[in-house]
């Protein structure tokens, strides 16, 4: 009996290895997979002239079993490793797709695809290694068959690996080669936790979709990606690039490398209903080195982060931001390197028209950094491309640190001065400087455009000082840069106690008023004032000192103050009032600012 026994666990153990598991199906060969509910398992490694999966059925699975597969080994073009066509539900997982090794240069291989996602819904690519090199290749390509919106549903491409080491394109400035792309996706989608490695463009490449504002796109996720890409030899060649992308998620990824932007993203509106476009949490530094290919817009030029064209319902917030110029040959380059790039302008066919609406940046730490004498690098710039912005800009409680310039305002239109750039620490960095400026204002020659831009409440450090500006370009002498200061006022009795509702006026030299304010029940209350502005080609104005005051019950009281710098605070005294504030104290929460940050 005990030899019966053994021999009967030795043949279910032999069993247990030549069965497949429970409803899966063993294949060694490319072919169409389309029955529904199917799950397969490769078994050896592949190859192909062309496309050598396609799964056509829905809720099927291909594992691949930790295999290769090796397509367009005839170089044919526009084929695919894995095509998941007008799947839903179905599923790409553990192992390799590679692109034939004859699939270089100019030509061979064309439109060829790692992964294509053609109109399919509820899919999943995971830990797939993809490696292409081909002209006009991607890596993982995922569109939609029709623009109807599928709402509830979401295409995820998790833990893969894509390197891409394509070097020629048909297009320079156009989107045409990518480790991933996404474009006009009716549905939302996920890129979690994916390793991006070279590119001779963008590492995610978002195109065109959700053009409606259906929402059926909104909150899309592109969160814990690794992007390393070396020597990008195109236009667009962000980490990150998105092209009329709404209400995108972007969070916790790390961009590396030289010769690309960080996060770049052109129109990003058409939110339903006021949804939000949220950056944060992401870690960039990049090198502006120049490529001998250069980019369409010139060589060496690169952002940390990009906000171009309409902008609308964004939040970017505690991310790390380094940029670097640093020179191949200092003789000849000059390169530009900024950190944060804010451009306010719509594209519509020729013209440019919109701007910036409920914009918020905060909390971010930023850096721009070189080390040539004719690189450029700025730690942000604000820049109105003959535009206007529009409503609730605000670039708060962020630190700039530079060894160039730290804020330009360039060719900016009509600026909302409420607070636009507001209480940010501004320094220079230590160690070998180059034109180093805080505040440089470049305005263009035409007067049409009315640009008056002011900061308020600058902490500085390293060296930077508030009287720092450059102005430079022509027009008109009217164009200004102003330099404004909080001011708190406390009003109280003649006893000493706070007063409420007294009416707080301050004026400037000029006795023009520069703002009022009502107290609260602890007294207080705050008015804007200017200390100084500088004209293009006038001498400065100066506000100091002004004269405040605070009245109630006809009562008065008033002084002169200067204005020169933060946490300033004045006390009146209404030596005629007995009238002690009679409210309840709320201590105000801690940690937050008054601005939405939805």
């Amino acid at each position: 009996m005990g030899r019966i026994r053994v021999q009967l666990l030795a043949w279910l153990v032999l069993l247990l290895f030549a069965v497949p598991a429970f409803g899966q199906t063993h294949i060694s060969s490319c072919q169409t997979l389309s029955t529904d509910g199917a799950s397969y398992l490769l078994t050896t490694d592949l190859s192909s002239p062309g496309t050598c999966m396609t799964i056509r059925g829905d809720n099927i699975t291909l594992d691949l079993g930790g295999h290769t597969i090796t397509f367009d080994t005839s170089a044919a073009g526009n084929t695919r490793g894995v095509y998941l066509n007008g799947t839903r539900n179905s599923r790409v997982e553990n192992g390799k797709v590679v692109q034939f090794s004859g699939c270089v240069g100019e030509g061979p291989c064309a439109r060829d695809t790692g992964v294509r996602v053609s109109g399919a819904f509820d899919t999943l690519v995971k830990n797939v290694e993809i490696t292409v090199q081909g002209y006009d290749t991607f890596g993982i390509y995922m569109s939609s068959a029709s623009s109807s919106c599928q709402a509830g549903t979401v295409n995820r491409l998790e833990g893969n690996t894509i390197t891409h080491n394509g070097t020629y394109l048909s297009s320079r400035d156009g989107f045409s080669s990518e480790p991933i792309k996404i474009e006009r996706h009716a549905g939302r989608f996920e890129v979690i936790g994916n390793r991006i490695l070279a590119s001779p463009q963008a590492g995610i490449m978002i195109y065109g979709y959700g053009d409606e504002g259906n929402g059926c796109n909104d909150g899309s996720e592109i969160a814990d990606n690794y992007i390393d890409i070396d020597g990008a030899l195109y236009a667009n060649p962000g980490g990150i690039h998105g092209f009329h992308t709404p209400a995108l998620h972007i969070h916790h990824n790390q961009i590396v490398g030289d010769g690309q932007e960080g996060i770049q993203l052109d129109g990003a509106r058409f939110q339903k209903d006021g949804a939000l476009t949220r950056i944060h949490d992401n870690q960039v530094d990049v090198d502006c080195n120049y490529w001998p290919r250069g980019h369409s817009a010139g060589r060496g030029i690169l952002q940390g982060l990009r906000l171009r064209y309409t902008t609308e319902y964004v939040r970017v917030y505690n991310n790390t931001i380094k940029v670097h110029a640093d020179a191949v040959d200092d003789t000849l380059e000059r390169n530009t390197a900024t950190g944060i790039h804010l451009t306010c302008a719509r594209w519509n066919g020729s013209a440019r028209t919109g701007g910036c609406t409920d914009v918020k940046i905060w909390g971010n730490t930023v850096e721009a950094v070189t080390t040539g004498s004719l690189e450029q690098v700025y730690a942000i710039t604000i820049d109105g491309v003959e535009d206007q912005i529009t409503s609730g800009v605000e670039i708060y409680s962020n630190t700039f640190r530079s060894n160039g310039t730290i804020l330009r305002y360039f060719d900016q239109g009509t600026l909302d001065n409420s607070a636009v750039f507001h209480d940010n620490l501004m320094e220079f960095l230590p160690g070998a400087r180059y034109n180093e400026v805080t505040f440089r204002v470049d305005w263009s020659n035409s007067a049409a455009w009315p640009m008056t831009p002011s900061v308020r409440d600058i902490s500085f450090g390293g060296g930077a000082s508030k009287s720092d500006v450059v102005l430079t370009g022509g027009g008109v002498s009217g164009k200004r840069f102003s330099l404004d200061w909080t001011h708190e006022l406390h009003v109280v009795d003649q006893n000493g106690a706070d007063v409420e509702g007294a009416l707080v006026t301050m004026r400037d030299a000029a006795g023009s008023t520069e703002g009022q304010c009502t107290t609260d029940c602890t007294g207080r209350c705050s008015v804007v004032s200017r200390e100084i502005t500088y004209y293009r080609s006038d001498d400065p104005t100066r506000y100091n000192p002004h004269r405040v005051t605070a009245t109630k019950g006809g009562d008065e009281a008033s002084l002169s103050a200067t204005v020169d710098g933060l946490g300033q605070e004045s006390e009146l005294v209404l030596a005629n009032t007995d009238d002690p504030a009679n409210c309840d104290r709320i201590a105000a929460p801690t940690g937050l600012h008054r601005s939405d940050r939805r």
